[in-house]
Formats: C-alpha cells, structure tokens, sequence
C-alpha cells in the first residue's frame, strides 16, 4: 500500500538483519546476570547502527533518520540501566572490562597477521594489465581489448580499466606502482594532452613497471615544442603535484615513452585485435616481448609465435570474416573510424556471451565496402559523429530503406548529433 514503508532497491537484504536483529534481542531475557544482558544487547544494536548508518536501507530518508535515532537511543539507554543496575557481580564486570580492553588489541594483532601472509602468498601483482587510455578517444578500444585479453587463457589475473575496477582517484598512481605487471599505454590523438593518462605512464616509469604503447591509426608523436611548453598543452599538469608528480616528470615521460615497445594498428578487426591480445599476453608471460611488430597492414602474415597461436582462431567465423552463411542481422558501422569499429565488435561480443547456444543467429559486423546481404532481415546502426559521413554506411542505410528492413540504432557517443541538412545533402550524389 502507499503507507508501507519499503527498503531502498539493493539493501533488499537488510530485512533479514531486521528480522534477525528482533530474534537475538528476544533471547536475550532468558540469560542470567544484568550485565550480561546490557553487553549482549549492546553488541546487537551497535553494529544495527553500524549497518544502518553505512547502507542507508530505507526507502524514505526520514525512515533511515528514525531507524537511525531510535537505535542510538536504545544504546544509551542501555548504558544508563547499566549505572544504575543493582544485582552486580563484580567478577562479572572484571570479565567484561578485560574482554572489552582486549578484543581491540586482539584485532589488531590479527589485522597484522593476516596483512603479513597475505603479503608472504600474494607476493604477485593483482592486475596482469593497466590500460590505460583516453576515454573519448580510445574508450571502445579498450573496452574490446579487456575483453579479448581476459577471454584468452594466458590471462589468469585481472585487467585493469577504470570504469570497471577505479573506486578512489587517489589511489590511481598506488596501484599503477605496485599492483601492475604491464601498463598498455593506449596512445590515440588526444592521449598526451590528458594529465592523469601521463601520470599513469609516470607512475609505471618511476616504479619499474613494464610499459607497452598501443598506437592507433589516428596517433601521431607530438614536436619538442609540445613537450617544452606541456603546461600550456595540458593546464590541468599542476594538480598532479598533489599526488607526488611533478611536470618535469611528465615532461621526462612523454620523452621516454618513445623508447617503449610499440604495437602499431593500422586498422580495426576481431583477428587483429585477437593478434595483438596474444602478443600481450605472450609477452606478459615472458616478461619480454616475443616481436615488436606492425598489426593490421596489408600483409598480415607474421611469423611470431603469438600470431600462429592467434592463426588457429582462422577457422571460426568471425565478425570481419566472409562466410557462406547466412544470417538475418548485422552490425552497420563506419569501419574506417577506430572507435566506431570497436564499437560494433563490443556490441557483437556481448550479445555473443548471451547467445552462445545460438551461434547461427548472431549478428555479424559489416565489413567495410561489403554490400548488405539479401538475406538480412535487420540493421544494427552504430551512431557516432562519423557514421553518417561514411559513404558505405550511407548506402547500406538506403538498401535497408528500399527493402524496408527494421533499424536498429545504438548511440556509442555521449554527443552524438544528428546529420545536419547540410550533411545530407553532401550524401544525396550517393
């Protein structure tokens, strides 16, 4: 009813602690000693508050304000009976004096004992890469090469990316330094100019961290004069000195980052992206690259052993792959955009994990210049800012028309706009 009051969605457990919190309460009359009741009780209502205050479970916040109060008013309560409690066992209130003096010191030599093995077992690093990356223009890469590298089986620790696993901005440079055996410097054209991105290589330079740079088709090395005059390039660099970076140090690194292994992309597919997943994570295993090599030209055919063991994927249909089969719905992208191509194998890669029974039903990604079968039935549309200056899209978009097949659009871009009346008619020659 519109008077029932309800816990907030997510905190659906909390009504188990409500429940069991009535049950120990309810128990506690049958226990002999009034001082033994007043510490009981009080260990069931302090961690209620505890919780309480922490997860904030109702629905309406002046119901959490008067779980709240009416909790800390009961432990205040309780340690006012406890003042004037007449029946007191005084071997009774020693107990309880020493157990409440030695329980903290008991924690805290357990805290230290457990940090200690902890150490001693987990002496390896809790994450096998760092991407980092610029969101705006590598975002989708990174998201589709955390995918590829923690499908592969060489992979057995997490990837780091900060949308996933980033909880306090604080502790960024922290992590980078000790928890990480590879930072992946995702260098699109923006990627320099970005102060935390360059702080993170920096952090990995200064802790000995091994860095490999990714470099996208649209990445060119910026001129001395870039890195001279950086805090005019990047006039967030000072914040840095607040979390132990100085702007020589991301001067030194831009610098030093050229002298990094490289990986060069010159175009976007799911067998170039699984090439470079395996060389990253054959590399990894390794502690040394097995080649440094261009992905993605013309002649693909490498001869290092992560692009044999990437060569056996060959035999699977892929994304990017012709195939003789015919499928009802694909993924229409603007492929020459890195960012658009990632884009449209995330979304096939997802729908994959969902579908795996149904492998013939998937939807295939668009190849570039590739003209829409007859047999498809529906269009997934990828809608960035360059989808709708792509000629193929363009075409492949009025095929669908023609033959009145049902459009799905996928915004991928947060400032996604649509074609302007100037840009269609820069389009109708098509």
């Amino acid at each position: 009813s519109k008077n029932t009051i309800t816990t907030r969605p997510g905190a659906h457990w909390y009504a188990m602690v409500f429940l069991l919190r009535g049950l120990l309460v309810a128990i506690i009359p049958v226990i002999p000693g009034a001082v033994l009741k007043i510490v009981l009780l009080q260990c069931i209502l302090v961690p209620m508050l505890v919780i309480t205050v922490r997860a904030l479970p109702w629905s309406l916040p002046v119901a959490n304000l008067l779980d709240i109060c009416n909790t800390a008013f009961l432990c205040i309560l309780l340690l006012l009976f406890g003042l004037t409690a007449h029946d007191v066992n005084d071997v009774e209130v020693a107990y309880v004096c020493c157990a409440v003096v030695c329980l903290p010191v008991l924690c805290m030599a357990l805290a230290v004992v457990h940090a200690t093995m902890d150490r001693l077992l987990h002496s390896g690093k809790v994450y096998d890469f760092f991407i980092c990356h610029h969101k705006s223009g590598a975002g989708n890469f990174s998201r589709l090469l955390k995918l590829t590298l923690t499908s592969l089986p060489h992979v057995t620790k997490k990837v780091f990316i900060d949308s996933d696993d980033l909880r306090d901005l604080s502790a960024l440079f922290c992590i980078v330094g000790s928890e990480v055996q590879t930072l992946l410097a995702i260098c699109s054209k923006d990627m320099l100019s970005r102060v935390w991105c360059v702080g993170e290589i920096t952090a990995a330079r200064l802790n000995e961290v091994a860095v490999v740079k990714i470099e996208l088709p649209d990445f060119a090395w910026p001129s001395d004069s870039f890195v001279e005059a950086y805090e005019q390039h990047a006039p967030d660099a000072y914040k840095l000195s607040a979390h132990g970076v100085s702007l020589d140090a991301l001067k030194d690194t831009i610098v030093w980052l050229k002298t990094c292994n490289t990986l060069t992309i010159n175009r976007i597919d799911i067998n170039v992206m699984r090439r470079v997943a395996f060389q990253l994570a054959a590399g990894s295993s390794t502690t040394s690259f097995l080649s440094v090599e261009s992905l993605g030209t013309a002649s693909d055919g490498g001869g290092s052993v992560a692009d044999r063991t990437a060569s056996s994927f060959s035999a699977r249909p892929s994304a990017t792959m012709a195939t003789s089969t015919c499928y009802e719905t694909y993924i229409v992208a603007n492929m020459t955009n890195s960012e658009s191509a990632c884009a449209a194998l995330v979304v096939r890669r997802l729908i994959m994990s969902c579908m795996r029974d149904s492998r013939d039903t998937l939807p295939q990604v668009l190849r570039n210049e590739e003209p829409l079968p007859d047999c498809a039935t529906c269009v997934c549309l990828i809608c960035d800012n360059s989808v709708f200056s792509s000629p193929h899209v363009a075409v492949t978009l009025m095929r669908a028309a023609e033959r009145q097949l049902a459009v799905l659009p996928l915004v991928s871009q947060p400032n996604f706009h649509y074609p302007t009346r100037d840009m269609l008619c820069s389009l109708a020659h098509l």
